[in-house]
């Protein structure tokens, strides 16, 4: 099987924020491994995305052996190759060679032993993909591509690098792929005309959705993303996405080595139903959660099905959300993500601690008063906001929850430089603080009555 190569499709960043979506807390697969490159699966493939202003770029790995295959371009008349991502200079080489179907299976040799990406200058029709390395030394050869003609120069040095090469697909997407990733990403849902409905209707969006463009929904697999957020239960991002690991590691199948490391599918319901599971992870640190992923999966499993949560699409929301909300561990707002994130429940409206606090803030003072979050409250919350912003409402929330994130992040960020630049504080200062904040405190009367406080929000 050939190595994957970076392939791409038109999309305007104000539609798509990798960076952003990627990151905000609905899905818990994709890392970052360097800066703007991201690696995670999807429909039991490995991708490894990038993008510009205009562009996506994928990389997909389908088994064990694949590796991205370094990419060269034959510019007819030039004479040199600018490698893009580490700017070295090749020498271009004559090509020969062709099959009776039009596909190439050709052979280049080049002054250096290695090139990386993309030409910058480059023509599609003689764009082409390395598949295999090897080395000779003391060899000059060189051979012709027919479509390119004469106008070539051959490889100056004896010490080569002999390259197979193919010819890439002129168009330069895979249909099957390029469907996946709209689908995941629902890109066939315009964004931009969604945010200009909502900043005409909230002028508290507006302002806020300016330094957010491109937060959209993904459309993921709905049994992964149930499971996923039965972990989420007083749990924070990171941590959900270490669970989420240790499922896939424990639980799922193999799917491809990528740098070293070895990805797997997300496990089929059924595996996480059998004898042992809840035992296994709580040794693996799920805590509760443990039991809650595996009380689930074996009632889906006895009583509907490995199908049955994605059956829930064709249910309207209301009764999607009353199912789900039979599983063990899935209230209000677990049943709420997946409904909007994997079940085309575009109205859900998941309220958690970010989403009360914008509220309370923005939309709803009396919120403030509040002492936990009824049932009563919560659905107030989502019919408050399905009135302003319409069918998409839950879309439009994940731009304010993407813009609190960010914000309680910024904020957080801010206390620790300020704690690690404060000076040391002595045993004196120390001892001095404590005795006159103790002398403060037996100066204000307390109530008889123990005061009751806001619970924490799940």
């Amino acid at each position: 099987m050939a190595a994957p190569i970076w392939r791409s499709f038109p999309c305007d960043r104000r539609q798509l924020r990798l960076d952003t979506v990627l990151i905000c807390g609905q899905s818990f697969r994709w890392r970052e491994v360097k800066p703007g490159e991201w690696l995670g699966v999807i429909a039991n493939k490995v991708w490894r995305l990038k993008q510009d202003d205009e562009h996506v770029y994928y990389q997909v790995y389908e088994s064990t052996e694949n590796r991205p295959a370094q990419s060269i371009s034959h510019a007819e008349g030039s004479s040199k190759l600018k490698i893009k991502d580490r700017e070295k200079h090749v020498s271009t080489c004559k090509l020969e060679g062709d099959t009776e179907d039009g596909s190439r299976d050709l052979e280049i040799v080049c002054k250096k032993e290695h090139t990386d990406g993309f030409t910058r200058r480059h023509t599609k029709q003689h764009r082409h993909r390395v598949s295999k390395v090897s080395y000779e030394t003391d060899t000059k050869r060189s051979v012709r591509d027919s479509s390119v003609g004469l106008n070539t120069a051959s490889c100056v040095s004896p010490d080569s690098t002999k390259v197979k090469v193919e010819k890439q697909d002129p168009d330069d997407s895979n249909p099957e792929y390029c469907s996946i990733l709209r689908d995941y990403f629902q890109l066939d849902v315009d964004l931009e005309s969604l945010y200009r409905q909502w900043c005409v209707s909230d002028a508290y969006f507006k302002k806020t959705a300016a330094d957010f463009w491109g937060v959209r929904m993904l459309r993921q697999d709905p049994v992964e993303n149930l499971f996923s957020f039965i972990c989420s239960s007083n749990n924070h991002i990171s941590r959900i996405s270490g669970m989420v690991e240790k499922l896939c590691e424990n639980y799922g199948s193999p799917v491809a080595i990528v740098d070293g490391k070895m990805y797997h599918s997300f496990p089929a319901i059924s595996s996480l139903a059998v004898d042992g599971v809840e035992e296994r992870l709580r040794e693996l640190g799920f805590g509760y959660r443990a039991k809650f992923i595996a009380t689930s999966a074996r009632y889906i499993t006895e009583n509907h099905g490995e199908e049955w949560v994605a059956s829930l699409r064709q249910r309207p929301y209301e009764e999607a959300k009353t199912e789900l909300m039979k599983l063990c561990g899935v209230g209000a707002k677990v049943a709420d993500c997946v409904c909007l994130m994997s079940l085309d429940k575009p109205g859900a409206l998941p309220v958690d601690t970010h989403v009360w606090q914008f509220t309370a803030r923005h939309y709803l003072p009396k919120l403030q008063s509040a002492k936990s979050v009824t049932d009563k409250l919560y659905q107030e919350i989502g019919d408050h906001f399905r009135k302003i912003w319409g069918e998409y409402a839950g879309w439009a929330h994940s731009v304010l929850f993407t813009a609190e994130l960010r914000h309680m992040q910024s904020k957080k960020s801010t206390a620790n430089q300020v704690k690690r630049d404060a000076p040391p504080v002595t045993k004196r200062e120390d001892d001095t603080v404590r005795s006159q904040t103790k002398a403060k405190r037996s100066k204000i009367a307390q109530p008889k009555s123990s005061s009751v406080t806001r619970s924490r929000l799940k």
